[in-house]
């Protein structure tokens, strides 16, 4: 987050420092205010501390008409808290003592993610209704959505970002995680580029905060945290993306904490909880990583993506095998993980050119599981067909949102992506069924209407 400190005392030097520790970036720290300063700096709030400042109620409005929220700290009664009051924004008394610190560093991270909040209500009020955000919340049973698959090339990070955009575009709030550690690509697929946080600096933000309860130091609220490091995509403010690791930054010894990566998945999944929507981690295909095994594990619903091939048959039954034995050791009842398969995971063909390939890896694969001792095959939940390569190079290479396949379907109507988005919606209505009802509230199954697809 980027913050700008109105004042030049002891107390905004101490918020400056507290600031920073929790990783936000101090823009400027200015002792007063001009509008032609104002015009230079690109910030998301402004704390304005009166007392240690010069600036009245005309300046301070000047911040707020520029779009920019304030947050205030001023003695009690001085005019500056009249006019916070009056325009509804968070006011504290100076000067502020020790346990009004964290409160004040909560209401500068709330206050943006209030603003975030209310685009996104706007939209569904707007888009879909004023009663579908409260319908929507009362039947939503999935919240946390892990996207993964044990081979490279299947498409998976395509169907993470499609599925979230979906899922925004008929109501709901979506946190999409990029939690794969082989240079994940979610941001590109989403067309979100900006560089305000990334899962790797939420990781060391969360070692820090570790650290601190550690030494007896103030417990920070580690929602506020997360949230601040996402980002919304463009066009879309239902959407939020959490950028992940890099190629260059795999090596990061953070990485292997395995107690403070599955503390942090957690709380990333919780956020979709928290926040009345949910969270789909778009998940790397090596289990062994601590990062992935976390996203993976603490998911209420994981979809496996391979395609109707031999190579992506023989990757997934060893998957499957080694989930069952696993879940059975750790819960040591001889049926939990052939429950876990039926009830938890979900197989997604996807690059389907023809079906009968598909109900050939089925037969294969239920055949060597069964050889195996696995007589279950999990649902499967989707055969998703391959999207034209000119169509899909397209989408890959333009920067354009509206070039996402589902963005482009619904904006557009491109004929060539009927097939693909009928079969992405029949996934997303499996995995919450709620997002049909959106799904014709924005046009949707009317436009699919039009473009009648028989596949099989």
């Amino acid at each position: 987050m980027r913050i700008l400190l109105v004042g030049s005392g002891s107390v905004t030097a101490q918020l400056a420092v507290s600031l920073q520790q929790r990783g936000h970036s101090v823009v400027a720290q200015l002792p007063f205010i001009q509008e032609e300063i104002l015009s230079g700096f690109d910030v998301d709030v402004a704390l304005i501390i009166a007392p240690e400042a010069r600036v009245d109620s005309t300046q301070a409005n000047a911040i707020l008409t520029k779009g920019t929220p304030v947050v205030v700290i001023a003695a009690a009664g001085a005019p500056l808290v009249a006019w916070a009051e009056g325009v509804g924004a968070p006011a504290f008394t100076y000067p502020p003592s020790s346990a009004d610190i964290p409160d004040i560093l909560s209401a500068v991270e709330q206050t943006v993610q209030a603003d975030d909040r209310e685009q996104a209500q706007r939209y569904v009020r707007e888009t879909l209704g004023g009663d579908w955000a409260a319908r929507v919340q009362g039947v939503l049973a999935t919240r946390r959505i892990a996207i993964t698959s044990p081979k490279g090339g299947v498409g998976k990070t395509t169907i993470a970002a499609n599925l979230a955009v979906l899922f925004g575009l008929t109501g709901l709030t979506v946190y999409a995680v990029d939690a794969d550690t082989n240079a994940g690509a979610l941001y590109h697929h989403l067309k979100s580029y900006s560089t305000k946080g990334s899962l790797l600096a939420a990781l060391h933000q969360f070692d820090q905060i570790r650290q601190q309860r550690h030494t007896g130091m103030a417990n920070v609220p580690l929602g506020a945290l997360i949230l601040d490091k996402f980002v919304t995509v463009p066009g879309l403010p239902t959407v939020h993306l959490l950028p992940g690791v890099k190629s260059d930054q795999a090596g990061d010894a953070i990485l292997n904490d395995e107690e403070l990566v599955a503390q942090a998945i957690s709380a990333l999944y919780d956020i979709g909880v928290h926040q009345g929507g949910v969270t789909i981690m778009d998940v790397g295909i090596n289990p062994a990583i601590p990062l992935h095994r976390a996203a993976i594990a603490n998911a209420d619903t994981v979809v496996i993506l391979l395609k109707p091939e031999l190579p992506d048959a023989d990757q997934v039954h060893v998957w499957l095998r080694n989930m069952v034995t696993t879940i059975t050791q750790e819960l040591k009842t001889p049926d939990s993980g052939l429950e876990y398969l039926s009830q938890r995971v979900r197989l997604v063909f996807n690059q389907v050119v023809d079906n009968q390939h598909v109900e050939d890896m089925i037969t294969l694969l239920r055949n060597i599981l069964k050889e195996q001792g696995v007589p279950v095959l999990p649902p499967i939940a989707a055969r998703i067909p391959m999207v034209p390569p000119d169509t899909a190079a397209k989408a890959v290479n333009s920067p354009d949102p509206e070039k996402i396949f589902i963005l482009d379907y619904v904006k557009n109507g491109t004929p060539e992506l009927s097939p693909f988005v009928s079969s992405l919606l029949s996934l997303g209505t499996q995995l919450i069924p709620v997002v049909a009802e959106g799904a014709e509230r924005i046009g949707l199954f009317k436009q699919r209407r039009k473009k009648r697809w028989r596949f099989w």
